[in-house]
């Protein structure tokens, strides 16, 4: 038999503070400054310009196929790995220091980060 306030009671308190640290997040994507994604590199027709394009796109949609699934902590965990490569591989050979790609990818990492089902280590 189990007393009121125990395994239960940790769960709930678990699972409203993961809330509410969900909402804030949310709060201050809101409410932080707008980025322009694309701005004035669809106009230009240079190889630079059109990768960066398509690369914003890609993040993009994996951003949003993140944010319809749930993962697992093995999930969270290859999806994590697979961003920081992603990060230095992006910003090494291909587009350099982009801060759009590099906000993008960060949502990337936080919208993982909400929908594991286990609370990562951070």
């Amino acid at each position: 038999v189990q007393a009121s306030g125990g395994a239960g009671g940790a769960r709930s308190g678990e699972h409203r503070r993961t809330a509410s640290s969900a909402i804030e997040r949310n709060v201050d994507r809101l409410f932080s400054e707008k980025i322009v994604i694309f701005g004035d590199q669809i106009t230009k027709a240079s190889q630079q310009a059109i990768l960066s394009g398509v690369t914003k796109i890609a993040i993009k949609s994996l951003i949003e196929c993140i944010r319809l699934s749930t993962l697992n902590l093995d999930a969270f965990k290859l999806i994590n790995v697979s961003i920081v490569f992603l990060r230095s591989e992006l910003a090494e050979k291909i587009l350099g220091e982009d801060s759009v790609v590099a906000f993008l990818l960060d949502e990337a990492q936080s919208a993982a980060a909400d929908r594991c089902c286990v609370e990562p280590e951070r």
